[in-house]
Formats: C-alpha cells, sequence, structure tokens
C-alpha cells in the first residue's frame, strides 16, 4: 500500500498510535499537534488522507475541517474524524446531520475514540484507493 496520511491530533499517545499503525501497514505519515499546524502541514504535503482529532488548542478539527472543505487545494482529500466529543459531551456525530450541523460539511468517516485498529485501517485503505 502506498499513500501520504496526515494525522492531526494533540495527543501524543494518539499520533504515536496512528502512526505506528499505519506505517506498519504500509502508509507514509506525517503528523501535526494542532489544527493550525495541521493546516500547515496539509498545505505542503498534499496527503492523499488526512485522521484529525476535533478537540485540540490554537485551531478546532472544527475550524480545520471547515477549511480544508472550503480550500480548493484540499477539498478533494479524504478526512476522517476521531473524536471522543460523543461520549464527553453526549452527542451523536455520527449521524450525518450532527457533524454538518457543527463544521457545515460532512467527513468521509467519523470514529469514536479509542479506535478500534481494524476499521481504522480498513476505512483508510477505501479511502485511499478512491
Amino acid at each position: 500500500m502506498s499513500g501520504n496520511i496526515l494525522i492531526v491530533d494533540d495527543d501524543e499517545a494518539n499520533r504515536k498510535f496512528l502512526s505506528t499503525l499505519l506505517r506498519e501497514n504500509g502508509w507514509k505519515v506525517e503528523t501535526a499537534v494542532d489544527g493550525a499546524e495541521g493546516l500547515h502541514a496539509a498545505k505542503h504535503i498534499k496527503p492523499d488522507l488526512i485522521i484529525m482529532d476535533l478537540m485540540m488548542p490554537h485551531m478546532s478539527g472544527f475550524s480545520l475541517f471547515r477549511i480544508v472543505r472550503e480550500s480548493d487545494d484540499l477539498k478533494h482529500v479524504p478526512v476522517i474524524i476521531i473524536s471522543a466529543f460523543r461520549g464527553e459531551y453526549g452527542l451523536d456525530l455520527t449521524e450525518k446531520g450532527r457533524i454538518e450541523s457543527l463544521t457545515g460539511r460532512s467527513p468521509d468517516a467519523f470514529l469514536d475514540k479509542p479506535l478500534e485498529p481494524d476499521s481504522l485501517l480498513e476505512i483508510v485503505k477505501k479511502l485511499i484507493e478512491k
């Protein structure tokens, strides 16, 4: 497998877990610690897929996602949103309407933390091979 994946998450343990899992399965991985750094990285590396958290400092995943979807250079890049947001706030963000109401757009996939590695790998493979 090939493809360049950008992971944007402020939690170091999550970044390491995702990076290791994806690299061991053949993908190139870049990471960013918040939305602002993620936006800068996305514009420079032109990833094949972005995996992002929602709740981050400096620029939230909500803002980053909205900017990515509005950017001519990035709007075609599939986005997986990962978050513990639903559990923390009691919201069902897996419903298309809920995510759209919060971000103005719909992600390609939404996964709850903690992640199931096999589910993530299946979704990543599907989105990169599109």
